[in-house]
Order: C-alpha cells, then sequence, then structure tokens
C-alpha cells in the first residue's frame, strides 16, 4: 500500500504541476477547439494556412510568411524566379467535373502559383484519398510541384496515386514537422503584430495537439516513466480503476437522487448492455415528451452525453469524452 500511495503522489505532483503551466499559459483556450473545428480541413486548415501564404493576406505582412514557406520546401525544390509579391493562393480550386476515367476534374485544396511556378498541396487529416485524386491534380497542372500534406507525412493511397512515383511526381510532408516549423517561424516575425501573433499561436497549438506534442503529452510520458518504476503497483491501480468507476457513478446516482426529491423531479435509471441512462424530469413536465439525460457510455468507450431526450434521440455535439 505504501508504494501504491507514493505512486498516486507522484503523478499527482505531475498532473498539478501541468494543470498550474496551463493556467499561466491560458493553454486550454483554443478558438478552435471552442468552434469545434479542429479537424475541418476546408474551413480550417486550408483557409488558414493559404491566408498566411497569400501575400496579399489581411495579415498584412506582404509575401515574408509565403518566403518562409518556400525555404521549408527549398529541399523538395528551389524557385529562384518565383514572384513572391504577386503570387496567387487559391484555395479549393475547381478544376472541373470528374470524368468516367477519373483521370480530370476535382478541388484542389491549395495553389500556389504565379505566372510560370504551380506548387500544389492536397491537404489531409483525417479525410480518406480519393480515386485518383493526385492523378487528377498533376493531369491538370503538369508540371506542377506536389505536396501531400498528412499529420505525420504518409504516403497517399495507391488508389490516390496511380502511377504517380513518390519524390518524382509528388512529395509528402507534415504537419509535425514542416507545418510546424513554418508557424514556429512565422511567429518569429509578428512581435510587433500581437494580435496576429497570438492567432498563429492557436493555430500553432491545434497542430501541436493533432499531433501529440502537447504538453499534455509529455505529461502522459512522465506518468508513463514514475509507473514504470513500480510496475506491480502500476498494475494493481489499473485492475481496481473500474471498481473505482463504478462506485463514482453510484455517487452520484444518490446525488441526483437526492436533487430530485428535493426539487420535485421524476427520476429513472436505465442500465444497458454500453451504456447507463439518467434522466430527469420536472413533474410540470409530464405532459411533454422530452426529459432531462445524462448518458454514461462504458466499456471501449467511455463517452458522456447529456441534453434534452425525445424519441431516443441525442446530439453528437454534446458528447464529452
Amino acid at each position: 500500500m505504501d508504494n501504491i500511495q507514493q505512486l498516486l503522489k507522484d503523478v499527482s505532483k505531475i498532473s498539478k504541476k501541468y494543470e498550474s503551466s496551463a493556467r499561466i499559459t491560458g493553454e486550454n483556450f483554443n478558438i478552435f477547439s471552442i468552434m469545434q473545428m479542429e479537424t475541418n480541413e476546408v474551413y480550417t486548415h486550408s483557409a488558414f494556412i493559404a491566408e498566411l501564404l497569400n501575400p496579399k493576406g489581411s495579415h498584412g505582412q506582404g509575401s515574408i510568411f509565403l518566403k518562409l514557406f518556400f525555404e521549408e520546401i527549398k529541399n523538395i525544390k528551389t524557385y529562384e524566379d518565383f514572384d513572391f509579391e504577386n503570387a496567387k493562393i487559391l484555395v479549393e480550386e475547381h478544376i472541373g467535373f470528374i470524368n468516367e476515367d477519373y483521370t480530370k476534374g476535382g478541388f484542389i485544396d491549395i495553389v500556389i502559383k504565379d505566372n510560370k511556378n504551380q506548387i500544389v498541396i492536397e491537404n489531409k487529416i483525417y479525410a480518406s484519398d480519393q480515386t485518383n485524386q493526385l492523378v487528377r491534380y498533376k493531369n491538370h497542372y503538369e508540371n506542377c510541384t506536389l505536396l501531400y500534406l498528412t499529420l505525420d507525412g504518409k504516403e497517399p493511397s495507391a488508389d490516390s496515386k496511380g502511377d504517380l512515383n513518390l519524390n518524382e511526381c509528388f512529395h509528402c510532408i507534415s504537419y509535425s514537422e514542416v507545418i510546424l516549423r513554418w508557424l514556429s517561424n512565422c511567429i518569429t516575425k509578428t512581435f510587433e503584430q500581437p494580435i496576429l501573433r497570438e492567432a498563429i499561436k492557436q493555430y500553432e497549438y491545434l497542430i501541436k495537439k493533432l499531433t501529440n506534442q502537447t504538453p499534455n503529452k509529455q505529461m502522459e510520458k512522465e506518468i508513463t516513466e514514475i509507473l514504470k518504476s513500480d510496475i506491480k503497483s502500476s498494475f494493481l491501480i489499473s485492475q481496481n480503476l473500474q471498481a473505482l468507476k463504478t462506485n463514482l457513478y453510484y455517487q452520484f446516482i444518490e446525488l441526483i437522487k437526492k436533487y430530485c426529491q428535493e426539487n420535485n423531479f421524476d427520476f429513472n435509471v436505465e442500465d444497458g448492455d454500453k451504456e447507463y441512462g439518467i434522466y430527469l424530469k420536472p413533474k410540470e413536465w409530464n405532459a411533454k415528451n422530452y426529459k432531462i439525460c445524462l448518458i454514461f457510455e462504458t466499456g471501449d468507450y467511455n463517452g458522456f452525453y447529456y441534453g434534452l431526450w425525445y424519441e431516443k434521440n441525442i446530439s453528437e455535439n454534446n458528447k464529452i469524452n
């Protein structure tokens, strides 16, 4: 027991350290997360990246961010004569309807071009590849530098790239390295523009979250090292976590029951194979077809839903993991 108590104390210290850091830095406040736009490829990622790249963008910094991006891809290709000041940045460029053999047409996520050169970026967060997607873009911009951008720099599927050869017809780049380095360099150029600097920092933190590089990930590593120092005690803690969850759940049920008794609410609990449902209904709602619900998922899910229950319908937007 002494070993277990010491493990819990050590883990608690680490947790409090990172909680304190988060409060000081404000890192838990992220506008993209609050608006539930973390993984939206078009309206979050392509839009934000393209706006920074645009020399005539609302940031008002000219071509500086575009030049910094070219520094990141110079090992792929160097553009000595690129017209940075007059470059055009296109988002979701429509290149025609997709034909029957999927060799033409579609929407290109980001296009950077001047009068002579084109850099085409296929932007992937979690979306799956489309048939001949890279082939279609390469057919439209035959001499372009084609970049396949993903969180970790993985290769596209065979269905997307067709007969195109990696590092010859297209190149893979990642958010975890290329985009994060680029954003960091952009931030260094915005000391005199605090609103712009903080906006880029917000996006930088989002990318760190999506690529598992946030302080929370560092906290996980530290806690893992502590648990490794006493594996037997760690497994004993793990084996009793479900019992703890059950105990806390029934304590919560008792608190809800007490609240309902004191505030004239109807109350019932439904236990299923994959979830527990707690349903509350003010007595004045008896003639209505909805009630307040709290639903706890069990097993591999461990989600929590809340909201109004109406004909067994609850919004996914109200899920808390």
